[in-house]
């Protein structure tokens, strides 16, 4: 139905849903009503990576920017970052880039895992997987100083 394109039936947060102007039967306690189902507004997550260019003399590849793996915190703003996504030893210091983004198609969530090189990184924070990389738009990319 085309009135149902752009939501999704209410699952948990409903608080994120304004908009009355759709013009949509009516908005009670932040959940959009029609036709008998309650809706909530489909979410693009905001999502975050951070990454190092590759190092021959330890062999290290580097990071892409479009991973498997995205984090919901800003590593810029984060405190302790690298520890709770559980990154390895080569990407645990300061990056070399941040990128964020929006996720636009498919996405799973789960907690990060725990470093497989660096056992003070214990993972733990919620980290997205989109179904494609290549379908997270990106909204920024910067280099720290």
């Amino acid at each position: 139905d085309a009135m149902m394109q752009g939501f999704q039936l209410a699952t948990g947060d409903r608080s994120r849903f304004s908009g009355t102007e759709l013009g949509v039967s009516a908005v009670a306690g932040g959940v959009l009503n029609y036709a008998g189902y309650a809706l909530t507004p489909k979410t693009t997550p905001t999502v975050f990576r951070q990454g190092t260019f590759a190092d021959p003399a330890t062999d290290w590849e580097g990071n892409f920017v479009k991973g498997q793996q995205w984090a919901t915190d800003n590593p810029l703003t984060t405190p302790n970052y690298a520890q709770k996504y559980g990154l390895p030893l080569q990407n645990a210091g300061k990056p070399d880039w941040v990128v964020s983004g929006q996720v636009q198609g498919p996405y799973t969530t789960r907690l990060a895992p725990p470093s497989y090189n660096y056992p003070l990184n214990t993972g733990g924070a919620t980290e997205v997987l989109p179904q494609n990389p290549d379908h997270v738009w990106l909204d920024w990319f910067h280099m720290p100083d």
